[in-house]
């Protein structure tokens, strides 16, 4: 019998080491208008330090350069850590959190080797 669990518990683990996890996390920001930002002006976020970690948000809305009808607006995110030695939790220095930028219109590929995928609300 210790046997049979001894393997139930070893292929489960084997499983999850395979496994990513797909969240998403609603979010709202407030922007406003800077008119001499970039050449023509840009939505930039409102932000305040928050967390332990200082993390301001530094999104932004701008025209599409590359769309010469000029109706297109480009979304890019970025967040930056204000105290990069700080803890946010046991373990976790504010260093590690992703301050890279996101920006829609980029193609990103990320190898990730997953055979499952799980989906989680948080």
């Amino acid at each position: 019998m210790l046997i049979i669990a001894l393997k139930i518990t070893r292929a489960d683990h084997a499983k999850h080491l395979r496994t990513c996890q797909v969240s998403s996390n609603p979010f709202t920001q407030e922007f406003v208008w800077v008119s001499d930002f970039a050449n023509g002006g840009a939505w930039v976020v409102s932000s305040q330090p928050e967390d332990p970690c200082g993390v301001v948000q530094l999104s932004r809305i701008e025209k599409d350069r590359s769309d010469t009808s000029g109706i297109l607006w480009r979304y890019i995110a970025r967040k930056a850590a204000t105290n990069p030695s700080g803890t946010v939790l046991p373990g976790m220095i504010c260093s590690a959190i992703d301050q890279g930028d996101y920006d829609w219109m980029k193609t990103r590929s990320d190898h990730m080797q997953c055979e499952f995928v799980e989906f989680s609300p948080i």
